[in-house]
């Protein structure tokens, strides 16, 4: 069950609020220090990708 809105008290809606504006923070944070390149991207995808292409197919465990 859910509270609406005005069932929550002042101080917790000010949480909230406080909440939601840390996490705008930090994510506009996040973006501004960690830009990927087509590079990265492209080297992430690879090595992803290479680590499905090893893991064996089959497990057989008799």
């Amino acid at each position: 069950e859910t509270a609406s809105e005005e069932d929550i008290d002042p101080e917790q809606a000010q949480r909230d609020k406080d909440m939601q504006k840390n996490l705008a923070l930090i994510a506009k944070y996040f973006k501004k220090i960690y830009k990927p390149n087509n590079n990265n991207l492209r080297t992430s995808s690879n090595s992803k990708n290479k680590n499905v292409d090893t893991k064996p197919q089959f497990k057989n465990d008799n």
